[in-house]
């Protein structure tokens, strides 16, 4: 896992990989994910919290 292209949230400890096409989500357990689902798990329930690092996968 390259750390170039790294970010790590803050407020709930993901890191969010920056790829060509879709970015990868590691948690800190499980399978790597999308932004998509990080939001569904975690994001949504912080959302009221600054320092979210996942605003591309906020629902519209």
């Amino acid at each position: 896992m390259s750390q170039a292209n790294m970010q790590v949230c803050s407020i709930c400890g993901v890191k969010i990989q920056k790829l060509i096409g879709q970015d990868m989500v590691f948690f800190s357990t499980g399978a790597k994910s999308t932004r998509e689902v990080l939001y569904q798990r975690v994001c949504q329930h912080v959302k009221d919290r600054p320092g979210c690092i996942n605003k591309e996968g906020r629902a519209s």
